[in-house]
């Protein structure tokens, strides 16, 4: 899920990854990535519980970024504005899950 999908979930709520790592934590990690693909849009307390089990799971050297993602995304339900989709913090979180997804995890065959 790029950025841009995840940005897109956001304002949508509002109006099979395997892991390739070796430890345990970063597959529970992968595991949680996955988890959030399938999250139906519209479905908030998901996408929260969602992001909690990411920031739980997350190795540190992307822990920063979940831990953004996650209140940022929170943020924008308590207060109803999607604009979070766009703020460039957000979207330096979103890009640097990105690239570890894409470093660190396998898509699905």
């Amino acid at each position: 899920m790029t950025h841009r999908t995840r940005a897109a979930a956001v304002m949508l709520v509002l109006a099979g990854t395997a892991c390739a790592g070796d430890s345990a934590g970063a597959e529970a990690f992968c595991d949680a990535a996955r988890a959030m693909t399938q999250v139906e849009p519209g479905d908030t307390e998901k996408t929260l519980d969602t992001y909690e089990q990411l920031r739980a799971e997350a190795p540190d050297e992307i822990k920063s970024a979940i831990n953004t993602l996650a209140d940022m995304t929170r943020e924008a339900f308590e207060s109803q504005d999607a604009t979070v989709a766009q703020d460039p913090e957000f979207l330096a979180a979103s890009a640097e899950f990105d690239a570890y997804l894409e470093d660190n995890c396998e898509a699905p065959e």
